[in-house]
């Protein structure tokens, strides 16, 4: 969480494989974002809004939900020996941001969602729930080299594991989202390292 810091990132989805570990992050970290995921203690934020030139963008999150905890529960082994906090309660995805979405709206002009929810189910997100700009995937799906649209709601995905970055540009009047072109940056080996990041990598536990 650190180095993501360090990279510039402003804010970033919790997804299922990180719920046993947002207790003992450290304080150096980008804004942790998830809507529909609640506890007694959350270490999140539901949403957060950033002004850009004039322009409120409210950036939320999204949890996948079906079968989340149940997939934890098997990967707590004795090598990932994180535990879930009992208070942590995922929430239907859907249901929570058709509520929220007018309070969203409310606190600014392009409202963009981080998904956690992967595949078919952002698309089936971005058709049940008119008025999101944007939604980011995240997962092992393969990358989304042109923007696909769904009503007026854009999706975008760079390659899983970080091998691109995506560089949206975005097409607005009078403060709402009119049009976003896409391309992706593959970080090849070529590209100059950075070695401050290249050492925290050699120290992490193997």
């Amino acid at each position: 969480m650190e180095t993501y810091k360090d990279m510039g990132y402003n804010a970033v989805a919790v997804g299922t494989m990180d719920l046993p570990y947002l207790s003992s992050l450290p304080d150096k970290r980008p804004l942790l974002l998830s809507l529909n995921l609640q506890a007694e203690k959350p270490v999140w934020r539901p949403y957060e809004v950033f002004e850009l030139k004039g322009i409120k963008v409210v950036v939320t999150a999204l949890t996948q939900a079906a079968g989340a905890l149940d997939l934890i529960s098997v990967l707590q082994t004795a090598k990932n020996p994180g535990r879930i906090p009992d208070s942590y309660k995922i929430l239907d995805p859907v249901a929570v941001f058709k509520e929220q979405l007018p309070m969203l709206k409310a606190k600014g002009d392009i409202v963009i969602v981080l998904s956690n929810l992967g595949g078919t189910a952002d698309f089936e997100l971005a058709q049940n729930v008119p008025g999101i700009d944007i939604i980011i995937e995240s997962g092992p799906m393969p990358p989304i080299n042109t923007p696909k649209q769904v009503g007026n709601t854009y999706i975008l995905k760079a390659h899983n594991k970080g091998q691109s970055i995506g560089v949206a540009t975005l097409s607005i009047s009078d403060k709402k989202l009119t049009g976003l072109t896409n391309r992706l940056e593959i970080l090849a080996s070529d590209l100059p390292s950075n070695e401050a990041l290249e050492r925290r990598i050699e120290a992490l536990p193997k």
